[in-house]
């Protein structure tokens, strides 16, 4: 398979840590605005990552807004349909299973270890930004 192949659902620790720290989960998302794969995301993730960024770590809403429609214009939106319940161990969790799983996502990249955890999903790999770079995008 190659990387043009690949369908990814980033958590919304990635979104954050890459605008706000860089390192791995920077590389990952400079991957997603190249369109290295298909990236998938909801709506109530962008909401989680708004959230975080003004509450958390003050940013302005303008700022806040600038970097959300910079992820919906390289994102394609998927608004889940059917819920996953009780795979994960954080229930918070069990929306980024559904959107893999209804996006037919080949990976979930995320910092989360409730998620990590899970390391699979059906045919759905669940791994950290360092584990992708390397072992995917090499």
């Amino acid at each position: 398979m190659t990387t043009k192949n690949l369908k990814v659902v980033l958590d919304s620790n990635i979104y954050i840590s890459a605008v706000l720290f860089g390192g791995k989960p920077g590389e990952v998302y400079i991957h997603s605005i190249r369109k290295s794969y298909d990236l998938f995301i909801s709506l109530l993730i962008v909401e989680e990552i708004e959230k975080c960024l003004l509450q958390k770590f003050y940013w302005s809403k303008r700022e806040t807004t600038t970097y959300t429609q910079q992820i919906k214009r390289i994102a394609t939106i998927h608004e889940v349909k059917n819920q996953i319940q009780g795979v994960c161990r954080d229930p918070k969790d069990d929306h980024i299973l559904a959107l893999a799983a209804e996006t037919n996502a080949n990976y979930i990249i995320s910092g989360d270890k409730d998620l990590l955890s899970l390391t699979t999903l059906g045919d759905i790999k669940i791994i950290n930004a360092e584990c992708f770079l390397k072992s995917v995008l090499g």
